[in-house]
């Protein structure tokens, strides 16, 4: 419902967004942040495929630093979404614990959706695989390992093998 309240009040146009969002006491404001991330899709086939940045701000005030993320879209401005949290007493949340949650939760679900939206044409398992890797490589406690083609077979992910085995890419376990 909030997703769909804020994308509907929302221009789809690049340029700057001011959301403020008033929480319940004790409300943790990351589930709220990953509400509203959905509002703001990375990806969509209804742009061309010229690129541009978009920066998400959870911010407890107008100097906190932002997140960029690449986006398809027609214009050659820069969309900037402004979140500010409100506690029940109208006072601006920020705990820099709160707002690090909200920022990772918004985050984990744009590119959730990004890579649910994208076309299997774009997102093939070797492209899939470079997500993986990409998104961890500067992460020491995580380790992507890949089993491709034949050797799914091999070591018993006959299902895998036998759904990817006709595609342009080869199947893929990562």
């Amino acid at each position: 419902a909030m997703t769909d309240m804020v994308r509907s009040a929302v221009n789809s146009k690049a340029g700057t967004v001011h959301v403020v969002v008033c929480v319940e006491k004790d409300f943790p404001v990351a589930p709220v942040a990953a509400a509203l991330a959905r509002a703001f899709p990375i990806f969509t086939k209804k742009t061309s495929a010229k690129k541009k940045k978009v920066k998400a701000l959870a911010t407890a005030n107008d100097d906190a630093d932002g997140k960029e993320a690449e986006s398809e879209n027609d214009d050659d401005e820069e969309r900037v979404i402004h979140i500010t949290f409100l506690d029940q007493k109208s006072r601006v949340i920020k705990t820099p614990s709160e707002l690090l949650a909200a920022e990772a939760a918004a985050e984990g679900v744009r590119l959730a959706c990004r890579l649910v939206d994208m076309h299997p044409e774009e997102l093939t398992t070797t492209a899939y695989a470079r997500e993986c890797r990409t998104l961890f490589r500067d992460d020491d406690a995580v380790t992507v390992e890949e089993i491709v083609g034949d050797e799914l077979k091999e070591k018993g992910y006959g299902g895998i093998y036998n759904v990817g085995k006709g595609a342009v890419e080869p199947p893929r376990l990562v």
